[in-house]
């Protein structure tokens, strides 16, 4: 399960609810897998600063596994393919890393 992945879109809904949490339900599995406020409030943060530079036009990339590994532009991300090279001489995951 890949619950971080839904991370931004369950925050967003909880700022618009006033929650200060979130969960999913995984109902097939049996699992609820919780986010507290501190995790809201830190994605809302990273949420924001990726508006305000979409807003002022500011794309560069911003490598880190983190922000890269669902990336929908990794595969022709230069710095992708940077940090894939530098991670796999360095005995690293070989994870592109790219924003």
């Amino acid at each position: 399960m890949q619950s971080e992945k839904y991370l931004p879109q369950l925050a967003l809904y909880a700022y618009q609810l006033g929650a200060s949490q979130a969960a999913l339900a995984y109902l097939r599995h049996g699992v609820l897998v919780t986010f507290g406020p501190d995790t809201l409030q830190a994605t809302l943060k990273q949420l924001t600063e990726a508006t305000d530079r979409m807003k002022a036009l500011d794309f560069h990339p911003e490598p880190s596994p983190e922000r890269c590994h669902w990336c929908a532009f990794r595969g022709v991300c230069d710095a992708a393919w940077q940090a894939e090279s530098l991670g796999d001489s360095a005995g690293g995951t070989g994870v592109p890393s790219c924003a």
